[in-house]
């Protein structure tokens, strides 16, 4: 009878820790787009990693990250003139672990003189040990050529939730520069959160440009576009733009230069799915905890609320001519056309016009296929955009 009743406690003892377990998971890992507020953390790197290898190999840098896609067809377009805008604002993530060893590369986005947008699990992996010890940032990289200089991140910093058991939803993470000077030599791109209406228009050009791990020569820069997304929820944007492992943390950005929010990042590429890929997308939420992030890491980010109207564009300083770290004849500027004809070319032009009236709405769902791609063709004359002038806060 005694052992019996000790066994009795002994499971309402164990299913009370169970309990209280799932209590704790519950509460502090709430879903995205319940009003519940979240926290970040953030983790100081390593800075320079000591005996750094400037001439390693990058193909060993691809490393462990999510499964994404090429789905049917490679569409994907190599970008050769990385020095380019606004392709000089992405920039490939060096990723060494705690010990100094190379643990796998990424793409990360300058959102900000001295930030970077990513995605979280290119900075902490459980199965890793944790926090990236080293994360060496390069725009513009073309393969060994690393024409605009290169930074080590000072710190890192992801959403709580994504460190406690790496939800998906909760996949996205920023990098702090020591400085600005990387920054205002590149210029950056804008975060935005905008209307589903808007993300749904069957014309707004979602593009992603990254740095894949599958392609040769390795570390190279390569994009694809479509004409619009596959769909768009209250969290994640759906796509079938080509990806590869390396790509993870790629700005998903509008890539139609009629568009008024024409490369503004609207979400981050994460995860593949074989017949689909998908990316975190930038709402209200998502945005508020990247700013909370960069004021705890001292940072500034560019960001843009939606409210119904397009945004009013600014004259744009030019960023600082960098001095090339290594000498190669410049290519012209590409024409990026990552599907045969009929799929739009996107032709970067460093003072598009854009137009001044808000795109059309639609459902939030956007019809599956698409009958008819539109062709956009650079503007005669230059206006004020944005983008593909970067910012600069010189």
């Amino acid at each position: 009878m005694e052992r019996t009743r000790r066994a009795y406690v002994g499971a309402l003892l164990f299913a009370g820790a169970l309990l209280a377990l799932a209590g704790f998971l519950f509460t502090t890992n709430p879903a995205r787009g319940e009003g519940e507020e979240s926290k970040g953390d953030f983790h100081l790197l390593g800075g320079a990693l000591p005996d750094y290898d400037d001439e390693a190999d990058p193909t060993a840098l691809e490393g462990p990250v999510t499964g994404q896609s090429v789905i049917g067809v490679d569409e994907r377009t190599r970008i050769t003139n990385t020095t380019a805008v606004p392709w000089r604002a992405i920039a490939y993530l060096e990723i060494y672990d705690q010990f100094g060893y190379r643990a796998g590369s990424c793409t990360g986005t300058f959102v900000g003189p001295d930030v970077v947008l990513t995605a979280a699990h290119c900075l902490y992996d459980i199965d890793m040990g944790g926090w990236a010890g080293y994360i060496r940032v390069v725009p513009g990289k073309n393969g060994s050529l690393e024409p605009l200089g290169s930074a080590w991140a000072q710190s890192a910093w992801t959403p709580i939730n994504w460190q406690l058991a790496e939800y998906p939803e909760w996949d996205w993470g920023l990098l702090k520069l020591p400085n600005k000077n990387l920054g205002n030599t590149t210029g950056w791109f804008r975060v935005a959160n905008l209307r589903t209406e808007t993300l749904s228009n069957s014309n707004f050009m979602p593009a992603i440009v990254g740095y894949p791990g599958d392609v040769t020569p390795p570390a190279t820069m390569w994009g694809g576009i479509k004409p619009s997304f596959l769909s768009v929820s209250a969290i994640y944007l759906y796509y079938d733009i080509d990806t590869a492992p390396g790509q993870s943390g790629s700005a998903i950005f509008s890539a139609n230069i009629n568009n008024p929010y024409f490369g503004y990042v609207v979400g981050i590429h994460t995860h593949g799915f074989g017949t689909y890929n998908r990316g975190s997308r930038i709402d209200d939420e998502l945005l508020g905890m990247l700013l909370s992030g960069c004021q705890s890491l001292g940072c500034t980010l560019d960001s843009y609320v939606e409210t119904g109207q397009p945004p009013t564009a600014t004259p744009t300083p030019t960023p600082t001519p960098p001095t090339p770290t290594s000498t190669a004849t410049p290519s012209p500027t590409p024409t990026f056309t990552p599907t045969p004809s009929p799929t739009p070319t996107f032709t970067p032009s460093p003072t598009p016009t854009q137009s001044a009236t808000p795109p059309p709405t639609q459902s939030a769902t956007p019809p599956p296929t698409v009958t008819a791609t539109p062709t956009v063709t650079p503007p005669p004359s230059p206006g004020k955009v944005r983008l593909p002038v970067l910012a600069s806060d010189k």
